[in-house]
C-alpha cells in the first residue's frame, strides 16, 4: 500500500503541473479570441482582469511558501509521515469501489502530464478536455472517499498535527494561512465580478 500512497502523492503534484499549464494556455487564448472578431474587454474588465492574475500570483506565492513549510513538517516528523501515507491508503481503498482503479487512473493522468512535461509542447484542446474529463471523476471519486466519516476523522486530526508542527516550527506559517484564506475569498469575488461583468 505505500507504493499506492506514493502513486497517489504524485498524482497531486501532477494535478497541479497540468492546471497551471492549462491556465497559462487558457489566457492568451483569451487575446487571440479578441481580436478574431469577438468582443473586446472593456478598460474596466482588463483592469478586473489583471488585478484578477496578480491576486492569483500572490496566492500561488503563499501556497508555495506554506508547502515549504508542510514539507519541513513531515520530513521532520516520522508520526505524520505515517498518518498521511495511512489516509492517503485509505483514501484509496473509499475510492475502488463499483470497478474503479484510482492507482490505474492516476498512472493514465500521471502519464499525460509526463508527455507534455518530458517534450516541452503544449497540450491541445482535446488533451486537455481529456485530462479534465477523467480529473474529474478522479476528483469525484475523491471528494466522496472525504465525505466518509472515517476518512473526515482520520484527515482532521492530521491538518490539525500538521499546522500544529508548522506553527512550532515556524510562527509565520500560521500567518501565511490566514493570509492564503483572504487571498482565496479575494480571487473568488474578483471572479464573480468578471463573470457578472462578461454576462451583461
Amino acid at each position: 500500500m505505500s507504493k499506492q500512497s506514493s502513486h497517489l502523492t504524485q498524482l497531486f503534484a501532477a494535478v497541479a503541473l497540468v492546471l497551471s499549464m492549462t491556465s497559462a494556455q487558457a489566457q492568451p487564448g483569451m487575446g487571440q479570441a479578441a481580436g478574431q472578431g469577438q468582443p473586446q474587454l472593456t478598460q474596466e474588465q482588463q483592469q478586473l482582469l489583471q488585478k484578477m492574475q496578480q491576486t492569483q500570483q500572490q496566492l500561488q506565492q503563499t501556497q508555495q511558501q506554506l508547502q515549504t513549510y508542510q514539507q519541513q513538517a513531515y520530513e521532520q516528523t516520522p508520526e505524520l509521515q505515517k498518518k498521511r501515507q495511512a489516509l492517503q491508503d485509505k483514501i484509496a481503498e473509499k475510492m475502488n469501489t463499483g470497478g474503479y482503479d484510482a492507482e490505474q487512473e492516476m498512472k493514465a493522468l500521471n502519464d499525460m502530464v509526463a508527455k507534455y512535461q518530458n517534450s516541452g509542447q503544449k497540450p491541445s484542446q482535446e488533451a486537455i478536455q481529456a485530462y479534465q474529463k477523467r480529473q474529474r471523476t478522479f476528483q469525484q471519486k475523491q471528494q466522496q472517499a472525504f465525505q466518509d466519516p472515517e476518512v473526515q476523522k482520520m484527515s482532521n486530526n492530521l491538518q490539525t498535527q500538521v499546522r500544529n508542527v508548522m506553527t512550532e516550527m515556524a510562527p509565520k506559517s500560521k500567518q501565511l494561512m490566514a493570509t492564503m484564506q483572504r487571498q482565496i475569498k479575494e480571487l473568488q469575488s474578483l471572479r464573480q465580478q468578471l463573470q457578472g461583468m462578461m454576462g451583461r
